[in-house]
């Protein structure tokens, strides 16, 4: 599993991104959504900081509509299950794969239905499929 304590990559940094221009903070504003955790930009986050700030940005009123056909709104799920989640939905934009993809992924690892039904060990499995996938194809995998 990736650590709490890992840097982000592109696709969290993209999303950073995505929520500033959606709600459209001044410049003091943007700058105090890292320095909250000790960071001068968004590609110092830790994993566990950029999920801390998306949090933060949700509640300030950032939504994100996935561009990943038949996503269904992680903003809904369980805390506990929603960094796997985008994970799993930046691997599969990367990978121009729709959800449906991630569901029978899941079905095929652990006999679930949907993706966004299984536990949370279930979804870093996903994740690690999605990459291994990335990897085998010579496809982006979303760091």
């Amino acid at each position: 599993m990736k650590k709490a304590n890992a840097k982000i990559g592109r696709s969290e940094i993209a999303l950073i991104h995505v929520a500033k221009k959606q709600l459209n903070p001044a410049e003091e504003e943007y700058r105090a959504w890292f320095e909250r955790y000790g960071k001068e930009s968004s590609k110092d986050l830790t994993r566990g900081e950029f999920g801390s700030l998306l949090r933060h940005l949700e509640v300030c009123g950032f939504r994100y509509l996935p561009s990943v056909p038949g996503t269904p709104d992680l903003n809904r799920q369980p805390q506990e299950k929603q960094e796997n989640l985008w994970k799993i939905w930046a691997l599969l934009k990367a990978q121009k794969l729709p959800w449906k993809y991630a569901d029978g992924v899941a079905w095929r690892m652990h006999q679930v239905t949907k993706a966004i039904w299984c536990t949370p060990e279930q979804l870093h499995k996903l994740v690690i499929a999605l990459e291994y996938r990335a990897k085998k194809e010579g496809q982006p995998d979303a760091k």
